[in-house]
């Protein structure tokens, strides 16, 4: 598997978490609840307190975070697939990307079911691959790998240019 395919994965390992949660978490609030769900979203209705200037029950809370959970794991999965193009960042955010995987991994691991938890594995594993897969030379700018291409005494195709 080639790093730019590693990385890439792991990035829209992250895209994916994001998409499926935010349209899951739409889905499930519309969807029928037991007598016991409704008892508990009650109480959590009924439970407010007020944040600086805003009154917000508990069920506010719950929701306004789960939502922007799943937006900002887009956000950051699209960064991670803009960082990857960049000229020389592809190294720095692959190990990003590790970092923020096994941390997420560990908290799915700790606290959520099993899709975040195979998600964060896979998006770990692929970023691992990307950071140490051999011949990074993906990372350096184009630029740079034209000249490091071109024949000695040329610099991008133009004869007697040193380097």
């Amino acid at each position: 598997m080639s790093t730019n395919l590693a990385y890439r994965i792991g990035a829209w390992c992250w895209i994916t978490t994001g998409a499926v949660h935010t349209v899951l978490d739409v889905i499930l609030d519309m969807l029928p609840k037991s007598f016991s769900e409704n008892e508990i979203q009650d109480a959590m209705r009924s439970h407010t307190f007020d944040l600086p200037g805003l009154k917000r029950s508990y069920n506010d809370l719950l929701n306004g975070f789960s939502l922007g959970i799943g937006i900002l794991l887009i956000l950051v999965g699209v960064l991670f697939l803009m960082l990857g193009r960049a000229a020389g960042q592809a190294r720095a955010a692959a190990l990003t990307g590790l970092l923020g995987s096994v941390v997420l991994l560990i908290n799915a691991a700790a606290l959520l079911p099993l899709p975040p938890i195979i998600m964060f594995s896979v998006a770990s594993v692929a970023f691992g691959m990307a950071l140490w897969a051999p011949g990074r030379n993906r990372a350096q700018p184009a630029h740079r790998r034209a000249c490091l291409n071109e024949p000695r005494g040329t610099v991008l195709g133009v004869e007697g240019v040193n380097r």
